[in-house]
């Protein structure tokens, strides 16, 4: 086998074992999501019912169909989840810089098992 097919295999492995590795990292544990809603969003928000306190009740939150807030069309899906937490909103403050990435894979793990 030449050398140039040899090196096509090897960067075909190296990239489907970095996407299986991305594939892992965004996993998260739910169970050690609750202590990190508990510990940073429980002030603000309710995980078993919608109920606002602050910010809206997060039960069921990924089931909610779309709809259009602020003039803007909002979704609940894992990307919006995690924008919302990282950056916030005009009504909520960004949440980012106070998880690790650990912790952000763990609390929308969480989020979207309610």
């Amino acid at each position: 086998m030449d050398v140039w097919k040899q090196a096509s295999y090897l960067g075909m492995i190296g990239l489907l074992a970095i996407s299986v590795s991305n594939l892992f990292a965004q996993s998260g544990d739910a169970a050690k999501g609750q202590t990190v809603f508990e510990t940073n969003c429980s002030i603000c928000h309710e995980s078993a019912s919608e109920a606002t306190k602050v910010g809206p009740g997060l039960k069921e939150w990924s089931k909610k169909p779309p709809h259009e807030f602020n003039g803007e069309q909002h979704t609940h899906d894992e990307e919006t989840l995690r924008g919302q937490i990282k950056d916030g909103s005009a009504s909520m403050p960004p949440m980012g810089s106070l998880v690790s990435d650990a912790e952000m894979n763990d609390l929308v793990a969480f989020v979207l098992s309610l």
